[in-house]
């Protein structure tokens, strides 16, 4: 696997490319530990010649002369695969001389690591919102909040004393974040209710107390 980002190089427009393989020649002249090279990598000698040559055709291509884009281009694919050939002998070295600052130091841009998620490493649920609270027919209570945009269940609890834990009483789990009943209440009290939402990524915490007197 590639340690170097040589697309991120490919990207680049014409100027921002001969700046960035300039700067990637610059600093392998002067590290100490990328001078005695062997003879079949070109390295940063080769590379700074192929650039200036490539940086003459770019600028003659500047009014858009076929030829010279055409050669803007050629020349500009032998400097990319001498560019690749000098990432891959640094990472060659660095492994063997076990000297990270080879990398570090080389001026091309070390390649995104792809970051694999598992369900343990998601977002967690997020809290349901805009909950409100409706009179239903006597006894009744209509529940809804937002939908949460996945599929899983709303879980609701309700009680007469919001700061007893064990006052509070389960309301059953809903499909809908719409319409959710809440039956047996008695006429003229006063109900705190909350709401859950359980997904793919857990279970959310539950939402504030919402209040209302039962009719």
């Amino acid at each position: 696997m590639d340690y170097f980002d040589y697309q991120s190089l490919r990207d680049l427009s014409h100027p921002d490319f001969i700046f960035k393989v300039g700067t990637i020649v610059e600093l392998g002249l002067a590290h100490p530990g990328l001078q005695d090279l062997p003879e079949e990598v070109g390295g940063p000698v080769l590379i700074k010649g192929l650039n200036q040559d490539l940086a003459v055709s770019v600028q003659a291509a500047a009014n858009k002369d076929r030829f010279w884009m055409a050669d803007s281009l050629n020349k500009r694919q032998g400097v990319q695969e001498q560019v690749e050939i000098w990432g891959h002998f640094i990472v060659m070295r660095s492994k063997h001389r076990n000297d990270p600052s080879l990398l570090q130091n080389a001026g091309l841009d070390p390649k995104k690591k792809n970051i694999k998620y598992n369900a343990s490493s998601k977002a967690g649920t997020p809290v349901p919102e805009g909950v409100k609270v409706a009179h239903g027919t006597t006894g009744k209570l209509l529940v809804s909040c937002k939908g949460m945009g996945k599929k899983g269940s709303f879980e609701l609890r309700y009680s007469t004393d919001p700061n007893n834990e064990a006052a509070w009483k389960e309301g059953g789990h809903h499909t809908t974040c719409r319409q959710m009943l809440i039956e047996g209440v008695v006429p003229g009290t006063k109900y705190y209710i909350c709401i859950r939402f359980h997904g793919a990524n857990g279970t959310s915490p539950w939402s504030e107390p919402v209040s209302i007197i039962a009719l």
